[in-house]
């Protein structure tokens, strides 16, 4: 017998297998030897499925709605981390130990320009 697989079926196979379901159906002498096999048990299994794939659904939906809100919240912090370097900027000046302390170059530790000789033609 081979191994169960962890691997998905595509949503065209579990719609034939839907449809397969309902074709036996409306055959009115299918009386299969195996209980597993009758379309009570086979009806009680599809709707275990749609309970879970409606589940599904619903929770990728709060999960992009959640990223989407987790997305929006980073971008406030961040802008207000770069109002605060600014404001921090224009209170203590352009070459302050509180600049340094909040991970800013202060402008004395810039590099100082040179100027690059004139190749000889």
């Amino acid at each position: 017998m081979a191994a169960q697989s962890n691997a998905r079926l595509s949503p065209e196979v579990i719609a034939a297998d839907r449809a397969t379901l309902a074709a036996v159906k409306n055959l009115g002498d299918y009386t299969p030897v195996n209980v597993l096999y009758s379309t009570d048990s086979l009806e009680q299994l599809e709707a275990a499925l749609i309970a879970l794939l409606e589940a599904e659904s619903r929770i990728l939906q709060e999960t992009d709605s959640l990223r989407d809100q987790i997305i929006a919240a980073i971008n406030a912090f961040h802008k207000a981390i770069k109002g605060l370097k600014a404001q921090v900027k224009a209170q203590y000046g352009d070459d302050s130990v509180a600049l340094h302390a909040i991970g800013l170059k202060k402008i004395s530790e810039h590099k100082r320009p040179t100027r690059r000789p004139r190749n000889a033609a």
